[in-house]
């Protein structure tokens, strides 16, 4: 199978001097709630480098700016309205901010195609849930980010669109299955992302493309699950951003969307935000000597050699300030079967009647895993969740045994690997058995529920005339930690900033 055709000559980038405006939440936000330029001024930013870079990296490949627009237009009046004090209604923390949606999620009216011919048409008649609540919260929808073929496999191509290029190399993957969501946050064409995660889908793309993705904890909340069975909690929803503090500002838009409501000035939601971010900062200089567990092969895994010097580069400089380094990791038996059965019985559920009727039409991959689900036993099915519930007993009794503040290690096996190449089927020289095999050091953690985050942790060269490719942190926390576990990130992620730093940004347009 061939994932896309190798990009014409003209496309292959050098690394450049190439830079994006970089905006974060909370000075876009003051701005706009200042006056300092407007909505309608921010959407044009950003549609001008979608124009740029999008035809390049086929990131976003369904906009809906004009809409996006007409939002914009209306929010500005409102803005200005609360600035002159003629208006008391108010508006969501993510006001005027441009955000696209995983083309997983329906959009009411805008095309959703969950990267399949079958639904190369579908307009959804309303939202999902996600992105009703991210929408409420005011951020502007501008357009469906690229997924895999019903967001199965970690790298972002299917039939309908095509395939979507790393920015930092446009001859490598993003990776996936949100990977147009990461590319799209990279390169400034949107300041936040919404994606998936069943595998690795918001955590893989994030390391691959040098941004933050995050697994939210397991936990059963139907209004989330848009697919066939909305009890299932091995596939999540979750956020993505290009730093710690813009990803909690998405978290809590999704996930606690009563505290997102419309109800306030811009202004009113700037105090409060910077108040929580101090208080964040107070609470955080009172903690005790950061203690993580650190491994650089997860208990064992097979790790590229590039990715495991990143991974002690990593550790080396976590030390330098001041956090003590726990090496190990635990046993976990069984983990890869386990998963490999709840991933066939999801996607049994959720394809199975696709299947039935429309074989011919699905992606081989996909083709798999249901044949995969459909052998299962109801011995084995109950084995697997008795073998989930013990992973995830296992590894909180050794977080709490060793007093950790997080769990830390490589987020992917591998570096960013060949457009050309489907799915990685050997590490090192050692041999996969199937095409889910090289994300089973994201896997482990979904089969467990815990919540994990991936970090930009610098970068690493296959060869010394290659150019340089981000390389990703996984940091992960005891269940329901999440917001525990978003304020270790956002310490780490200050103290990993000399390793994102000396590489410039190559321009895909260049």
């Amino acid at each position: 199978m061939t994932a896309a055709q190798k990009p014409p000559r003209s496309a292959q980038n050098k690394a450049s001097g190439g830079s994006w405006p970089v905006r974060d939440v909370a000075s876009t936000r003051r701005m706009l709630a200042r006056g300092e330029f407007s909505c309608l001024e921010l959407l044009k930013e950003h549609r001008q480098t979608i124009a740029r870079l999008n035809p390049s990296l086929n990131a976003m490949p369904t906009l809906c700016l004009s809409r996006a627009e007409g939002e914009a237009n209306r929010l500005d009046k409102l803005l200005a309205a609360q600035r002159a004090g003629r208006s008391t209604a108010g508006v969501g923390p993510l006001a005027g901010l441009p955000y696209c949606a995983k083309d997983m999620f329906d959009t009411e009216g805008v095309i959703t195609t969950y990267g399949s011919p079958i639904y190369a048409q579908h307009r959804p008649p309303k939202d999902a849930e996600i992105v009703a609540r991210i929408r409420h919260a005011g951020a502007l929808l501008i357009g469906k980010s690229n997924t895999p073929e019903f967001a199965a496999g970690s790298q972002t191509f299917n039939r309908v669109f095509g395939a979507t290029r790393n920015p930092w190399d446009l001859s490598r993957t993003c990776g996936g299955s949100s990977g147009g969501s990461a590319v799209a946050l990279r390169t400034s064409m949107v300041m936040l992302a919404d994606g998936s995660d069943l595998a690795a889908s918001l955590r893989n793309p994030a390391s691959f493309c040098s941004v933050v993705g995050m697994r939210p904890s397991s936990h059963l909340e139907p209004r989330l699950q848009s697919g066939a069975n909305p009890f299932n909690t091995l596939s999540v929803v979750g956020p993505m951003a290009r730093s710690v503090a813009d990803l909690r500002e998405l978290f809590t838009a999704i996930f606690d969307p009563a505290g997102c409501r419309p109800d306030k000035s811009l202004k009113q939601w700037c105090v409060q935000r910077n108040r929580e971010s101090q208080s964040r900062k107070a609470l955080n200089s009172k903690h005790k000597r950061m203690r993580i567990g650190f491994s650089s092969d997860w208990g064992g895994l097979p790790v590229q050699r590039e990715v495991r010097h990143q991974m002690q580069a990593c550790a080396k400089q976590l030390a330098e300030n001041g956090v003590e380094i726990i090496e190990g990791f635990p046993k976990l038996s069984e983990m890869r079967q386990a998963f490999l059965t709840l991933r066939g019985l999801f996607f049994v559920a959720e394809l199975g009647g696709l299947y039935g009727t429309h074989r011919d039409q699905l992606k081989d991959t996909v083709v798999w895993n249901i044949e995969q689900g459909l052998k299962l036993t109801a011995a084995e099915i109950a084995h697997a969740e008795k073998l989930r519930s013990a992973a995830r007993r296992q590894l909180e009794d050794y977080m709490q045994s060793q007093q950790l503040d997080a769990l830390a290690g490589p987020t992917n096996q591998v570096l960013p690997f060949d457009l050309e190449t489907p799915y990685v089927s050997e590490i090192d020289g050692m041999r996969l058995e199937t095409y889910v095999d090289w994300l089973a050091s994201n896997f482990i953690f979904s089969v467990a529920g815990l919540p994990a985050l991936s970090l930009p942790a610098g970068f690493a060269r296959p060869s010394p005339q290659q150019l340089p490719l981000p390389v990703g942190l996984q940091l992960v926390g005891p269940w329901a930690g999440d917001h525990a576990l978003m304020n270790t990130a956002e310490q780490i992620e200050s103290m990993l900033a000399p390793l994102n730093a000396p590489f410039s940004f190559p321009d895909p347009s260049a």
